[in-house]
């Protein structure tokens, strides 16, 4: 049952037996935004049918960061009700235990990512912190892709600048939502030393809701290499250009300079919401196959997560609103859950063969499955394949922008797979292999012998004012 305003409810039934083993029980699960709560009931009933009132009935959360539920005590009709408080975007089990039985059952919890206006701000969100290294705390920083104070903004937290604080130590930390632009932001809270060693990150994503200006193909802008092979490419919201290739490395375009970033050979590349910058290799360069991830886009690799020896990465990685990491491998899709060092992978159609993903706002997985020409979805949280546009030529890669349209990069041409209809249009004289939309709204494609920077708001002067109306 769903509630006005869009939060819902869930409800257990518990019939109280002498015996608990003669117990039932209902239970639905229950999605809301972060920073919101929704209300869960459990009706007890004794043997007999007839409720039970004034009973203590213990709702238990397994991730309080994640979302939380006091106890209660049932009515005149034997029905206690909760309220759970969404508190970090992410999944939780809600258990019920009623009092004095051993009767209890448990819902899924999901907290998504609050959806706020461009020019407008949500406050008062909280985000837990877990030091990982031992140090003294020097600052703290709201990123959104390396840049500070833009999409979020720090406010408060529990632990104080010029303490040490051990390994494992927590914080709570307070911060805003202040989308710049449409669709899913991706950001980190970071606690660092006065030297920039970091000892804590935290990743946090929103959603801006508003119109997309779209003037397509607009003005190209090709970003030459120096004989590198430029296969893959990604940006943060900085501005820099990360590109390369298999035995080519990783290169870092900024504002007209051009320099080597690492020489592992890449097959995919993603920047994470703190602006790192990880890579996919299939263990060349003295390397384990595997996903690395280079801290501010500089440094030696740290490794992420190994590959097995069936396992070879083959395009982009996208990370969704919940911090998970999604990698194509020839024949799968891995995952690696946010906080861990653990993939699990989610088998491809027989015979596919997957090159390159996206993740939309909403949290569904597309990819190209280079094959059959088609291109498939897994839903939000789910495992199962659903293809939802087939006939797609040599396609390579694929990108979505914040109204959900997909961009699939091909040796011929680029197409255009329409939001929610899937509606194909192509692109003519855009060619490339992987390709991936930036914070702002454009597209870049790597051709091999360069990058191509596609503004998509050519013609249009997109700004939001400060009642989050569009002024163009």
């Amino acid at each position: 049952m769903t509630n006005p305003g869009g939060s819902a409810t869930t409800g257990w039934t518990y019939n109280v037996p002498p015996s608990a083993s003669n117990s039932t029980l209902t239970i639905a699960a229950s999605i809301i935004p972060q920073n919101t709560t929704t209300s869960l009931t459990a009706t007890i009933k004794n043997s007999s049918g007839n409720p039970l009132a004034n009973d203590l009935v213990t709702f238990t959360s397994s991730k309080t960061s994640v979302a939380t539920a006091p106890t209660a005590i049932t009515n005149s009709n034997g029905v206690a009700t909760t309220t759970v408080t969404g508190i970090f975007p992410g999944t939780a089990t809600i258990t019920a235990s009623a009092d004095g039985t051993n009767v209890s059952q448990t819902a899924t919890v999901t907290v998504t990512a609050p959806d706020v206006s461009v020019g407008s701000s949500q406050t008062g969100l909280i985000a837990t912190l877990t030091f990982t290294s031992p140090g003294t705390l020097g600052s703290t920083l709201a990123l959104s892709q390396r840049a500070s104070n833009t999409d979020f903004t720090y406010d408060s937290s529990t632990c104080s600048a010029g303490t040490a604080y051990p390994s494992g130590a927590n914080c709570k930390v307070t911060y805003s939502f202040n989308p710049k632009a449409p669709g899913l932001r991706l950001g980190a809270i970071v606690m660092e030393t006065n030297s920039g060693t970091v000892l804590g990150t935290t990743y946090v994503s929103g959603i801006g809701v508003g119109p997309q200006a779209e003037v397509f193909p607009g003005a190209s802008t090709s970003i030459p290499t120096s004989g590198e092979i430029a296969t893959n490419v990604v940006t943060d919201a900085l501005g820099n250009v990360f590109y390369g290739g298999a035995y080519t490395g990783v290169y870092k375009w900024s504002i007209g300079a051009t320099t080597s970033v690492t020489d592992v050979d890449i097959y995919g590349l993603a920047v994470d919401g703190a602006g790192n910058l990880l890579l996919s290799t299939n263990g060349f360069n003295g390397t384990v196959a595997g996903v690395y991830e280079l801290i501010n886009g500089t440094g030696a690799p740290k490794t992420i997560v190994t590959f097995s020896n069936s396992e070879t990465p083959s395009g982009n990685m996208a990370f969704d609103g919940f911090g998970n990491l999604y990698v194509p491998l020839t024949n799968e899709i891995g995952k690696t859950a946010a906080g861990t060092n653990v993939m699990t992978t989610i088998t491809a159609p027989s015979g596919a063969v997957v090159s390159g993903l996206a993740v939309d706002s909403a949290g569904d997985v597309f990819f190209v499955d280079n094959a059959h020409g088609n291109m498939d979805e897994i839903a939000a949280g789910g495992t199962s394949v659903t293809t939802v546009a087939a006939g797609l030529s040599n396609a390579y890669g694929v990108a979505v922008d914040a109204a959900g349209n997909l961009y699939v990069s091909s040796f011929n041409a680029m197409q255009r797979l329409a939001a929610g209809t899937y509606a194909q249009t192509s692109l003519t004289g855009l060619r490339g292999y992987d390709l991936s939309i930036d914070s702002s709204g454009t597209l870049w494609m790597a051709q091999l012998s360069g990058v191509v920077e596609e503004n998509r708001t050519v013609g249009a002067t997109l700004s939001f004012s400060s009642d989050g109306g569009v002024e163009v």
